[in-house]
């Protein structure tokens, strides 16, 4: 299967890139930004009318969640509208689509795992511009895959665990929230679940994260547990717990964002591994390079 993927800059395009490339059953070309612009139709029109793909694979976002705050037009422009194009083109050109939204299209306010049938009731203005790419998507009629995830963390790109690690090479104390409850996902594991989707003609929304929830600061402890383990350090590292409200952020998190993944479970057969067994299997690689 020959693919487009957008967003080629980005951590998860680029960790579906280097799943892809040594398998024959796909094909995957993904052009600069300004080869494949997402806010600009014409400028999708001219990639897909050059590669002809029988599936169009978004990785294009504005994911700086407080950043969205201050540039609402921006993440509109982005998260929304940039969908609504691909959506489009997609349906002129009988393209399947394959788009990753987040759990922050949610309020936090329930208490068990939201599922595909729950009502998104975002409150930040990240959460409302990926939600207008949803509705855009369920409005149009492309065929297509709708992923929301959450606390993806890869090889390629700024995340938290690399941002946990780096703060534990510098400072003795590693403050980290202990309010917010989710689900962390490793991108290979994203990918390897989109690929598996691609095969079942089951179109839709779907959850995708690793199984388990934890707070912010159960998953920094973790991180800095399996390193101590791998390498021997980070022994001193104290990772202390605060409230959301002490760091002062621009944009409000939902308290609890764990998603259900009965629906992905169903459709693909496939066993979901645990959050801490794919981190430890993802330090365990970095460690290795």
């Amino acid at each position: 299967m020959k693919v487009l993927l957008t967003g080629s800059k980005g951590m998860l395009a680029k960790e579906f890139v280097s799943e892809c490339c040594n398998r024959k059953d796909y094909t995957i070309i993904a052009p600069e930004e300004e080869e494949c612009n997402i806010t600009d139709i014409s400028s999708i029109r001219n990639a897909v009318n050059r590669i002809n793909p029988q599936a169009l694979i978004n990785c294009a976002a504005y994911t700086d969640v407080d950043a969205c705050e201050v540039n609402q037009e921006k993440a509109f422009n982005v998260n929304g509208e940039g969908v609504k194009n691909l959506a489009q083109v997609c349906e002129e050109n009988d393209i399947l689509l394959v788009h990753f939204s987040t759990d922050f299209v949610f309020d936090g306010k329930k208490e068990s795992p939201y599922t595909e049938k729950d009502k998104p009731n975002p409150i930040n203005i990240y959460g409302e511009s990926k939600l207008l790419g949803e509705q855009y998507m369920l409005n149009s009629h492309a065929r297509f895959f709708l992923i929301r995830t959450s606390w993806m963390y890869g090889k390629r790109g700024n995340n938290f665990v690399k941002a946990v690690i780096n703060k534990a090479v510098d400072q003795f104390e590693v403050r980290v929230v202990d309010d917010q409850v989710g689900n962390p996902t490793w991108t290979r594991n994203i990918v390897d679940i989109s690929l598996r989707l691609l095969e079942t003609e089951q179109y839709g929304i779907y959850n995708y994260s690793n199984e388990g929830d934890c707070s912010w600061h159960e998953f920094a402890c973790e991180i800095i547990r399996i390193l101590q383990n791998l390498e021997n350090k980070f022994h001193s590292t104290r990772i202390i717990p605060i409230k959301s409200v002490q760091l002062k952020r621009a944009a409000k998190r939902p308290t609890y964002s764990a998603l259900s993944k009965s629906k992905i479970k169903t459709a693909t057969g496939i066993e979901i591994p645990h959050w801490k067994d794919s981190l430890k299997f993802f330090l365990e690689e970095e460690n290795k390079l």
